[in-house]
Formats: structure tokens, sequence, C-alpha cells
């Protein structure tokens, strides 16, 4: 299965446009234009983040859904560093391709997985109970 480009989502191959970013879908290129262009996209992100202050800097984690907490006392300087730290963790998630490796997508996701394991384990208890009671 291939993956988009942009986002790193499993696609279809034969699809134009990726159905979870709607980048346009290329066909495969070889490792050394992919590690030109991964550069040269890092590079054009850096320049975009250079370029904007603290009210474009939490518009764009905010466009971005990005998991970023700014704090008052943060520079400018380190918001960007905070958004670059995110998109690199981001992109090593994407690119993992074993569904046990992802883990949690989500704090709420996480919270709901706990919360079911621990009303399984009080079930299972009461039954245990209930059976040698």
């Amino acid at each position: 299965m291939a993956k988009c480009l942009s986002c790193g989502a499993p696609i279809d191959a034969n699809l134009k446009t990726c159905p979870y970013c709607g980048a346009k879908i290329e066909l495969p290129m070889s490792t050394q234009e992919q590690t030109h262009q991964e550069s040269k996209k890092r590079d054009s992100v850096e320049d975009e983040l250079d370029d904007m202050n603290r009210k474009d800097l939490k518009e764009y984690i905010d466009d971005h859904d990005l998991d970023i907490l700014v704090m008052k006392s943060w520079s400018d300087d380190d918001i960007r560093e905070a958004i670059r730290t995110e998109l690199t963790r981001l992109k090593k998630y994407a690119d993992t391709d074993d569904d046990a490796k992802i883990g949690c997508l989500s704090k709420l996701g996480c919270l709901w997985d706990w919360l079911i394991g621990i009303v399984v384990f009080i079930v299972i208890v009461a039954i245990g109970f209930a059976i040698f009671a």
C-alpha cells in the first residue's frame, strides 16, 4: 500500500488525491529524490515559521491541530521549537506501519482505554466473588 507524501497516511495507489489531507498523489520517487524533497519541505516549513510572529505561530498551531500548549513565558523562538518538535513527532508517527507501535492516538482515547480496562477488571472480580462465595 502506498503512502501520501504529504501526511504519510496509507492510501490506495490508484488515487489522484489523498482522502485525508487533499494533497496531490505523485508517483513513487527514488530515495535520493525523496531525501531532497524532504529537506526542501523542512526548509520551507522552517522559513515559514521564522517569518511568523507570536499570533501567527498560535494560529499555525490551531490550524494544524498540533498538541502544543503555549505558555505566556515562552518566546517566539520557544514556540517555533515546540512546533518543529511536534511536527517531527508527527512525522515519526506517520512513518510507523505497525498498528501496535502507534499507541494512543489522543489523550482522551488513552483515558477511555484505561477506564474500560478498570471496568472489565471490576466485572471479572465481581463474577469471581459471585461464583466462589
